[in-house]
């Protein structure tokens, strides 16, 4: 495992917080990984949390089940992705907002 892949739960983790998701791993070194779910869609946009009440609708993930208290942006680095049988393009960097 490296930084800069995504990984795939398998049928291993159903009936877990990991059922069915995809993770971009941030960080992988000797403490550990870090990752982020980035196929689970969160509840509200980001406008509907009172810091950011000001802009335009825009979706917002899940990101895991580990810090949910804190906000982080993925931008910079381009990944070409496949959804709905067309491929797309995300820029990756972590940055925290909050």
């Amino acid at each position: 495992m490296k930084p800069g892949i995504f990984i795939k739960s398998t049928s291993a983790l159903d009936d877990t917080v990991f059922q069915n998701t995809l993770i971009y791993i941030t960080e992988y070194n000797d403490n550990g990984a870090t990752g982020f779910v980035v196929n689970q869609p969160f509840s509200r946009s980001l406008n509907e949390l009172e810091e950011f009440k000001h802009l335009p609708p825009f979706p917002i993930h899940v990101g895991g089940p580990v810090d949910q208290e804190h906000l982080f942006s993925f931008t910079g680095v381009p990944i070409l992705f496949r959804a709905a049988h067309q491929w797309q393009v995300m820029c990756v960097t972590a940055a925290i907002l909050t």
